[in-house]
């Protein structure tokens, strides 16, 4: 009998590329518990298990495709899903993502390093860690350093240390974070400096900028000085399109770290309460506290066409 996961594969086959919402390949649905809590669907074992072979031993498209359809599977049964998260952490999908995604040097392991790093939490990485150094050292990539990076494998740093000596890499942002990230104490201050100077000046696009490396860095250091911009006045201002407030910027900035925590999704931000609730989970995660009064509240503003 085909199945879901065989008429995907068929598709992918023939050329057609992946569309979510993927359909069928999730067991469960969504109950209602006696609690009164949500609770999600699991992958289907028969169908993970179709596709977990199909990304073993397919062509590069066919394996990105499946990549993008598993990624898809692990977001729908994400627990903290009705709560407005989307992340990567059923076990079964990360595993097949790993150990299938990596087989091949090819863009479809480009896309599973991509999405580990941007989906998944740094705790569930780490049982990956050597599989990551060996795919950076085979082929090095921003996706492969960031991931590194974000998984805390330190058994990467002296390849990184080499690399940081190539004059192919030399000077990458993505080395640097990777660097920071691994115990380079000066480096890292680099990066927490470069967002305090931006922030002082009051130069909104810079200090944008700057937000995001912090958070891929993801010590316990770069994420306190992150967090500590939870109150930040500064706004960004495409004029005759949008203001929006940069306290959205440093939630986002977190939330690559902290995929799986809602207060941290600036979709969740309607009030000044949801902004203090974030304010919570950093003061309990980074020891973070906040002194000075919050500004206004806002967080898009959009100006009518003229």
């Amino acid at each position: 009998m085909t199945t879901a996961a065989d008429r995907y594969v068929e598709a992918f086959r023939r050329g057609e590329e992946f569309r979510g919402p993927s359909t069928g390949l999730v067991v469960g649905g969504t109950l209602h518990a006696p609690s009164g809590h949500m609770m999600q669907g699991q992958p289907d074992p028969a169908a993970i298990a179709r596709l977990a072979q199909e990304l073993m031993s397919g062509n590069t498209f066919v394996r990105s495709n499946v990549v993008a359809l598993l990624v898809d599977v692990g977001l729908q049964v994400d627990p903290g899903r009705p709560a407005g998260t989307e992340s990567l952490r059923n076990k079964e999908i990360l595993e097949i993502l790993v150990k299938g995604g990596f087989t091949k040097r090819d863009a479809a392991r480009e896309a599973t390093m991509e999405a580990l790093r941007k989906l998944a939490r740094p705790d569930d990485l780490r049982p990956w860690m050597g599989t990551f150094v060996k795919a950076l050292e085979e082929k090095p990539s921003d996706d492969g350093l960031l991931l590194v990076a974000k998984a805390k494998a330190i058994t990467a740093k002296p390849f990184i240390d080499k690399l940081a000596r190539s004059a192919a890499w030399k000077g990458h942002e993505s080395l640097k974070i990777a660097q920071a990230s691994l115990g380079d104490r000066a480096r890292e201050d680099e990066f927490v400096k470069r967002a305090a100077r931006a922030h002082e000046a009051k130069d909104s696009e810079r200090f944008m900028r700057a937000l995001a490396p912090l958070g891929m860095i993801g010590t316990r250091t770069s994420l306190a000085a992150l967090a500590r911009y939870l109150r930040t006045p500064l706004t960004f201002l495409l004029p005759g399109a949008y203001e929006q407030s940069l306290r959205l910027s440093v939630l986002e900035a977190l939330l690559y770290h902290y995929p799986d925590r809602p207060e941290f999704y600036p979709n969740n931000i309607l009030t000044e309460a949801n902004y203090q609730a974030a304010e919570r989970v950093c003061a309990q995660e980074l020891g973070v506290t906040y002194d000075m009064p919050a500004p206004p509240f806002m967080t898009y503003r959009g100006f009518p066409r003229q």
